[in-house]
C-alpha cells in the first residue's frame, strides 16, 4: 500500500510530500541546489548519510537510494529500477550474448562437478 506522505529527512527539514517524485524534486532544488544559484551542496544529509559527490548529477542519482522511486522500467520484463545505469546493466540479461555466456557457464560448472565427483574415491 502506498504511503500517504513522504517526509524529507534532509538535516532538520520537516517538510513532507504527497508523492516521492515531488520529494525528489524538493531535495534536488532546495537541498542540493545549483552552482548557478550559489546554493550547491555536494554532500548527502539524508538521515546523516554523509555521502559526498564530485558533481551535482552524481548526488541527485545517489538520492534515489533513499527514496522509493523506480522510474526506469525494463521494456522486456517490466522490472523497475531506480537508476538508468542499473536498468542498462540489467538489460544485458535479455541479450543473446548473455544467454550464450550463461549457458556456457552452466555447462562448464556441470563438467567441473562431474570431473570432481568422478575423482572421489570411496572406500
Amino acid at each position: 500500500m502506498p504511503r500517504s506522505r513522504y517526509a524529507c529527512r534532509w538535516g532538520d527539514c520537516e517538510l513532507s510530500f504527497d508523492n516521492a517524485e515531488v520529494l525528489y524534486d524538493h531535495l534536488c532544488d532546495d537541498h542540493i541546489g545549483r552552482k548557478a544559484t550559489n546554493n550547491l551542496c555536494l554532500q548527502c544529509r539524508w538521515n546523516n548519510c554523509g555521502t559526498k559527490a564530485a558533481k551535482r548529477d552524481h548526488l541527485t542519482s545517489h538520492l534515489r537510494v533513499h527514496l522509493p522511486l523506480k522510474p526506469h522500467r525494463c521494456p522486456t520484463c517490466k522490472k523497475p529500477f531506480k537508476r538508468p545505469q542499473d536498468l542498462k546493466k540489467h538489460e544485458r540479461i535479455h541479450t543473446i550474448e548473455h544467454k550464450g555466456t550463461a549457458s556456457h557457464h552452466r555447462h562448464a560448472l556441470h563438467s567441473a562437478c562431474s570431473l570432481y565427483s568422478n575423482s572421489i574415491v570411496t572406500e
